[in-house]
């Protein structure tokens, strides 16, 4: 018996594939290009593995079958002696692995996001899906690996903006900074996420900080892309800079505000693609009967950054199931700080009801707040 097959195993996918052992990377067969391949695609089948056909046709689809199927048996046992006998699940009709005697980290970052442990999750992601790794005469495998990257960026992005907002919608403006600032570090280039980031940064209290975010965007776009920065970010960083700092309602809104109502961002897939749109039309007509504001509708980001408004009322949702939570957020135009924030969870029977039921309870809560804030005559 090989000293492998007696110690736990681990596949690191995120980053450059490797398979650890308890005292760092192991060489030989484990880290052959090949094997590599194979047990990453069985990692990220999880426990329904992976058909030999399938296999088959991602590593060697030039090959004839009988040599194609000769190949995959003798990779097989080149893994069962270098890694263990058990290495596989022996009572598995499809090759897959054996959970016991090898765990992943793509694994293990399915399983997060499956039960909804972000932090669980973005604590797996270690870099972009099988970074810097290669498979010659494997063009199937190459576009499998890519769809597979950008799926997992993906969901990684998710992970890290579901963290950021539900910060957001508990008050904690700290956390929120810290996991905008953890998407950022992911898609520097993304003016959006810039913009989150400068705003949370904002309301935190550390201007100079959100500052500095623009300052590294522009920079980098410039650099990476050779193009003008986001006109919004620019916008953003205009307004910080010429804002008082005085944590309140800008001075012209004190008898009246304006609020600029742009579609809400939808978290993920949502089944019915009129229910924010929907949303985003009761809550404008709702506000609109509220004495003292002025209420617009914002269809782009480009009219958003030369929107003139007091205040943006900006809406996140998530749709999982029969389930949707909406985060709702009125955020000062003038330095990007958040006046006003909540959350609403709700299960969706009928969406006509939806809308209605949701956006009244929004408009009442904000006419309450505004109130309090002396903003209406």
């Amino acid at each position: 018996m090989s000293e492998a097959s007696r110690l736990r195993l681990r596949l690191r996918t995120f980053g450059a594939p490797v398979v650890e052992g308890p005292v760092g990377p192991l060489g030989g067969t484990a880290a052959q290009p090949q094997s590599l391949a194979l047990l990453t695609l069985l990692a990220a089948a999880g426990e329904r593995g992976m058909s030999r056909d399938k296999i088959i046709a991602l590593l060697w689809p030039e090959a004839d079958a009988k040599r194609a199927r000769h190949r995959l048996s003798q990779l097989c046992h080149a893994l069962r002696r270098g890694l263990g006998e058990h290495i596989f699940a022996s009572a598995s009709a499809e090759p897959r692995l054996d959970g016991g005697q090898i765990t992943s980290d793509v694994a293990e970052f399915k399983a997060a996001c499956g039960r909804r442990d972000f932090e669980g999750a973005v604590a797996c992601y270690g870099g972009p899906f099988l970074d810097g790794f290669f498979l010659t005469e494997a063009p199937a495998f190459e576009r499998w690996v890519e769809a597979e990257r950008v799926a997992f960026a993906r969901a990684f992005t998710e992970a890290l903006e579901t963290l950021a907002i539900d910060a957001e919608s508990r008050g904690d403006r700290s956390e929120a900074a810290r996991w905008w600032s953890r998407l950022a570090e992911h898609e520097p280039l993304s003016s959006r996420v810039i913009i989150k980031l400068m705003a949370a940064l904002a309301a935190h209290g550390d201007r100079a900080g959100a500052l500095e975010q623009a300052r590294r965007y522009e920079k980098g776009v410039s650099r990476e892309l050779e193009a003008d920065p986001n006109p919004a970010v620019v916008a953003l960083a205009d307004r910080l800079r010429a804002a008082p700092v005085d944590g309140s309602l800008p001075a012209a809104s004190r008898r009246r505000i304006s609020i600029a109502v742009p579609p809400i961002t939808k978290l993920g897939s949502i089944p019915d693609e009129y229910l924010a749109e929907g949303l985003v039309e009761e809550i404008t007509n709702g506000l609109a009967q509220l004495e003292g504001v002025q209420v617009t509708s914002v269809i782009s980001p480009e009219r958003l950054s030369r929107t003139s408004a007091s205040a943006i009322l900006e809406g996140i949702i998530r749709q999982i199931g029969d389930r949707v939570r909406l985060i709702v957020r009125l955020v000062d135009s003038a330095d990007g700080s958040y006046l006003w924030c909540s959350r609403y969870d709700r299960a969706v029977d009928d969406v006509f009801a939806f809308q209605d039921e949701l956006s009244r309870t929004i408009v009442e809560e904000l006419r309450g707040f505004l109130r309090a804030k002396r903003v209406q005559p």
